[in-house]
């Protein structure tokens, strides 16, 4: 009775489906240090929820903008770099395009950056494109050491931790060999905002670690900030995410506290229907840590959990989880809740499929089926004659070395998206017959 459809919680898997429609429009550009051809981004990347902000803020390569489907604000992380995702609502983006600047602050939950007052931000990394020398400006590290009580995000201004603001050195700022990166890969579709940016920075990890006191396995709270035709010796007066703006309070306005720990390689959902309902199969690498992981999908304007499975905690995993309320062959945008408890969203609707049987033939002898399956995974034909009582039914179906001998076990797929077997008439004047995808 079914089929699968498979997707990735990952940009490259989006970038992929959108390729046919959107190539020669989408732009990859390295601002920082630019030409390098780093190629260590990552493909898992983990929404931050609560940074999602509603367009109209601010002119679109300053405003932060982000909902459900699409959110404003990503986290990842491996062992060598942390990389931070902000989405502003301009569409294309050429050479002339940025003359601004672009914050994410850090707030370590629990740490006081000397005698700062309580709830200002520790760090900061500063994307100033006022100027257009990299080895100046670009990517800056800002600190908040001894920063003063301040009300508003639009009195907020954090100092280079170098000391110097007309130059860079590097340490204690980004050198230009591989310290951070930053790119912006434009024309990402989204299903509220029309076309948007993605603005994405890399950090390493021993950078960071040996000039401020950020690290792995802390707990940080973020917030984004923009300023139009500035550099960032300035405030950001024009737009802060997450539904705040620049006069919002500073101390309550960032994002919910998240861990900075390296993130599981990728989760991958496959959600199909069954004769005792729909299954999602979820795929795991590198677990973090023995906790449940949720499923949710988005129906009546709220996420709402329909299945659960509790994970090993470590190394890389297969699940199969019953999911509750769903129909076959209904789409449905989904959330995975990782181990971790970070927010993996599917790109877009996913469709529980059903099998489809497109041709049935029959003679004397036999009755010949063809139907959708997946290579790789187990199917079985059943038999009734009254709908109720089902049976396992013997069919031939085709391998390496031609048709199989007729047996009532279940078969596994061969290559391609249909599989064509034999099923015997045995002299039966009627009956119903159903295929079932098997779990292993």
């Amino acid at each position: 009775m079914t089929g699968c459809k498979s997707v990735s919680f990952s940009s490259v898997l989006l970038v992929c489906c959108l390729l046919p429609l959107f190539a020669a429009l989408a732009a990859t550009n390295e601002w920082y240090p630019g030409g390098s051809g780093f190629s260590g981004w990552p493909t898992n990347w983990v929404a931050v929820p609560s940074l999602n902000d509603p367009k109209g803020d601010a002119i679109d390569r300053l405003d932060f903008v982000g909902d459900s489907f699409n959110p404003g604000a990503y986290w990842s992380s491996d062992s060598n770099y942390f990389f931070i995702r902000m989405r502003v609502a301009v569409s294309n983006v050429t050479s002339t395009t940025f003359r601004d600047s672009h914050w994410i602050y850090i707030d370590r939950v629990g740490y006081t950056n000397g005698a700062a007052a309580p709830g200002m931000p520790d760090y900061a990394l500063a994307w100033d494109t006022k100027s257009n020398d990299p080895s100046k400006h670009g990517l800056e590290l800002i600190t908040g050491t001894n920063l003063s009580a301040t009300t508003y995000w639009s009195q907020m201004s954090l100092n280079d931790i170098d000391n110097s603001s007309s130059s860079k050195s590097a340490p204690p700022d980004f050198n230009m060999m591989g310290d951070g990166y930053l790119r912006t890969i434009d024309m990402r579709p989204t299903t509220n905002f029309g076309y948007t940016t993605y603005i994405e920075v890399a950090v390493k990890w021993s950078f960071i670690s040996a000039n401020t006191v950020l690290g792995p396995n802390q707990e940080w709270r973020l917030q984004f900030g923009s300023r139009n035709d500035a550099t960032d010796h300035n405030f950001p007066q024009d737009d802060i995410a997450g539904g705040y703006s620049p006069g919002s309070t500073v101390s309550n306005s960032y994002s919910a506290v998240m861990t900075s720990a390296p993130l599981s390689s990728s989760i991958d959902l496959r959600v199909y229907g069954t004769a005792k309902g729909v299954v999602a199969e979820v795929w795991t690498v590198d677990e973090a840590r023995k906790d449940d992981i949720v499923v949710y999908v988005w129906r009546d304007d709220d996420w709402v959990e329909v299945g659960r499975v509790r994970a090993e905690g470590e190394g890389s995993n297969r699940y199969e989880i019953s999911l509750t309320g769903l129909t076959a062959g209904a789409s449905y945008f989904f959330k995975i809740v990782d181990e971790s408890g970070h927010n993996h969203f599917s790109p877009g609707a996913l469709t529980v499929s059903t099998i489809c049987v497109d041709k049935v033939r029959l003679d004397m002898q036999t009755l010949t089926m063809s139907f959708s399956t997946e290579y790789g995974y187990k199917y079985v034909v059943k038999v009734s004659t009254n709908l109720v009582d089902w049976a396992n039914e013997c069919v031939s179906y085709p391998t390496a070395s031609g048709p199989s001998a007729y047996v009532n076990t279940p078969f596994t797929a061969g290559p391609g998206t249909r599989t064509q077997v034999l099923v015997p008439v045995n002299g039966r004047g009627k009956a119903f017959f159903k295929v079932e995808r098997v779990n292993d």
